[in-house]
């Protein structure tokens, strides 16, 4: 990902731009459809399949890359290059790795317009499972799809942490509804029953968000006959037909895709643009209401009055449950549905599993799976990564999924390779997603005849033998070129040195000018030599070491992470830098034992992280004081605000994250003074060591509530 950086700026501008009104919403899929977003997209997601350490810089941009395709479907831009199924995969991507849970989207023109929410709880979205519908055999091979009973499982969890009492959610009752594919809108009325407000999502961060009640003509007249004499609010989807698609399409010349587009393009239009034949459009749908002060809670009468058929069944049904939904959710009255809602009916469970962030625990989205096709092994490649590991990538017979032609399939690992056992002309289940993914299954045709493809026996690049270390196959060669280019290119990248790409490193890699890392530094020597290079003239070679002088005062953890240590990244060396300094920790290469030792000490930092650290940097001691020549790193902020958690699951404390380092605080796995809060399920909670440590040397205690209210403020 040698041009992460460069797409940084390129995400960054179009994103700035498309805020200020500088850039057509139209303008976008032709940026996501550019080879280089193309490749970070499928670097990203092979990274999350793998469970790699996905870089900090990383990150941003793929955060970027999300809000980018949030204002593109805010204004009508739907089909980006980007389906669904694609978008969600790119943003439960970065909630793993520890991204912002709530993405702004702008809204550009609007400023001066923005409203609040009344009803936070209507507002928001929906995790989600996969419904495998082609091959249920699927689900257990699909990497980052969460299933129905992992969602179960978490959400258990969750519900023990927040009551402190077991519970088994499979036998309690569910209401299934239709996922309808539309614009979110909040109606609120008041205690006479009349609208005064109807709010989209919006920036849910700041709870600003537009009033687009003018799309429902006179709202003082516009009286809704549900709940009466109280204010309340209806959660509702803002869809249109496929056939009004169509006869938009043809009317205006547009090409949108999914009646969402038209939608989007509506909600977002100036009011004196939006006429009468545009209102008759669209068609409100009610999915949920609520008054104030209460639970959310279904608007099962009014989908029944409008002919969605609405089931309520054990959530252990799940047979029962599919069958219903591919019956009554494939097509309903010519409005686009992808899945099905699952929420839980009994109140009591509703307000113990409430909310984290903008998504309600209560409920899930029960998503229609990936469409598949089968294709031939041809071969099988195995790729040099830059940490010197063997990778292998799958060639088949060419296929067509959702209008792209795919001959290369990454398979991850090698213990993914050697569980295939794949011989050539064997049939496989091709998956589109953001990367192609395959999979072997029942339906697949074996090749009887062929001979099952062996692992590699020496390296792609140099032809040394190659090693095992654990499930990894490595080349042991140090002056392996293959090894030495990768880790300038980790360098490179990780150091956001702009302006050195591939082929340039390549190209000085083979003229003999790059040898090592540390040869970066030595380019201005040798200005004169360079330039005489093909493909390099002297604005090229300026541009490269301007780019590298840039670079010299950095943050520490950046630096650090920039050695090519692997499976340790910057946000891990952020962690570490805290407590000690770049030169410190050279210091303690003397001794291996009490080194490790004092890594584990660090919040966040277990036993096989700590050997990586140490063995990484003992390895690259000569390395990195070399550099600290040209390098001057920066120190971590020290004076961080510390909360520790007790008796609650990872999942849980690991959704605060994402507000908690927002506000420039951090998490403690270990009570100790510099602890700020501790946070407990509940006050009844039996006490724990850390809580009587807290209640020892004052450290504040709170339940999980108050510190939801605490972290919120």
């Amino acid at each position: 990902m040698n041009s992460t950086n460069d797409l940084m700026k390129v995400f960054s501008d179009c994103y700035e731009e498309a805020i200020k009104g500088k850039r057509s919403p139209d303008s976008i899929p032709e940026l996501i459809r550019d080879q280089k977003v193309q490749r970070f997209i499928e670097y990203i997601t092979r990274a999350s399949a793998n469970y790699d350490d996905i870089p900090d810089q990383y990150l941003v941009a793929l955060q970027t890359l999300v809000s980018i395709l949030q204002f593109a479907y805010t204004n009508g831009v739907v089909d980006t290059g980007v389906s669904d199924t694609d978008y969600d995969k790119l943003y439960e991507t970065m909630i793993r790795y520890g991204g912002n849970d709530i993405v702004s989207t702008p809204l550009p023109n609007y400023t001066s317009e923005t409203e609040q929410h009344s009803y936070p709880d209507l507002r928001g979205t929906l995790s989600k499972v996969y419904f495998l519908t082609n091959d249920e055999k699927l689900d257990s091979d699909m990497p980052n799809r969460r299933s129905l009973p992992e969602w179960v499982e978490h959400t258990q969890a969750l519900y023990k942490a927040n009551t402190g009492n077991d519970i088994n959610l499979w036998d309690q009752y569910v209401h299934i509804m239709p996922k309808f594919d539309g614009v979110s809108v909040v109606l609120e009325y008041d205690a006479k029953g009349y609208l005064t407000h109807a709010l989209l999502r919006g920036d849910t961060l700041n709870n600003e968000t537009r009033d687009i009640k003018y799309l429902f003509g006179d709202y003082k007249k516009h009286k809704y006959c549900g709940m009466i004499n109280t204010e309340h609010a209806v959660k509702c989807e803002l869809m249109t037909t496929k056939q009004c698609l169509d006869e938009w399409n043809q009317t205006h010349m547009k090409e949108y895709k999914r009646p969402l587009s038209l939608v989007a393009a509506i909600t977002n239009m100036d009011k004196e643009d939006v006429t009468d034949d545009l209102i008759s459009m669209l068609l409100l749908v009610p999915l949920r209401e609520q008054m104030k002060g209460d639970v959310p809670v279904m608007s099962l009468e009014l989908l029944d009055s409008k002919n969605f058929a609405v089931k309520s069944c054990k959530l252990y049904e799940i047979v029962e449950m599919k069958k219903f939904i591919n019956k009554h959710y494939r097509d309903i009255n010519g409005l686009y549905c992808d899945g099905a809602v699952i929420r839980f009916i009994d109140p009591e469970i509703i307000k113990a599993l409430g909310r984290t962030n903008d998504m309600p625990n209560y409920e899930v989205a029960y998503k229609y799976t990936e469409e598949v096709a089968y294709s031939k092994v041809v071969d099988v490649h195995f790729q040099l990564t830059v940490y010197g590991n063997i990778a292998p990538v799958l060639e088949v017979e060419p296929v067509v999924i959702k209008g792209r032609t795919i001959t290369n399939i990454s398979l991850g690992s090698m213990n993914r390779f050697k569980d295939l056992l794949l011989k050539k002309g064997d049939e496989v289940c091709v998956i589109c997603d953001i990367i192609p993914y395959v999979v072997k299954n029942d339906k697949c045709k074996d090749n009887k005849d062929g001979r099952i493809i062996n692992p590699p026996a020496i390296c792609p690049e140099c032809k040394s033998a190659l090693t095992t270390v654990g499930s990894n196959y490595r080349c042991p060669n140090p002056d392996c070129p293959g090894k030495i280019m990768g880790a300038v290119r980790n360098y490179v990248d990780r150091m956001k040195i702009r302006g050195i790409s591939t082929k340039k490193i390549e190209a000085l890699y083979r003229a003999g000018y790059l040898k090592s890392i540390l040869d970066l530094y030595k380019l201005d020597d040798c200005r004169s030599e360079l330039i005489t290079l093909p493909s390099f003239g002297e604005t090229s070679i300026a541009g490269i070491v301007d780019a590298v002088n840039a670079c010299r005062v950095v943050q520490g953890s950046r630096f650090m992470s920039a050695i090519g240590i692997e499976n340790v990244g910057e946000t891990t060396f952020n962690k570490v830098l805290k407590k000690y300094t770049v030169y410190e920790l050279l210091d303690k290469c003397d001794n291996e034992t009490s080194f490790k030792e004092d890594m584990m000490k660090i919040d966040g930092v277990g036993s096989t992280t700590a050997e990586a650290i140490v063995h990484g940097i003992i390895e690259r001691k000569k390395l990195i004081k070399k550099l600290l020549k040209y390098i001057l790193p920066v120190e971590e902020n020290r004076n961080e605000f510390l909360i520790c958690f007790t008796k609650l699951p990872d999942p849980v404390i690991e959704s605060y994250r994402p507000r908690i380092e927002a506000k420039g605080m951090g998490i403690s796995e270990r009570i100790n003074m510099k602890v700020d809060i501790l946070v407990t399920p509940t006050v009844a909670v039996k006490p724990t060591k850390k809580v009587e440590y807290a209640k020892a040397h004052g450290i504040k205690i709170m339940t999980l509530k108050e510190f939801d209210n605490f972290i919120c403020e």
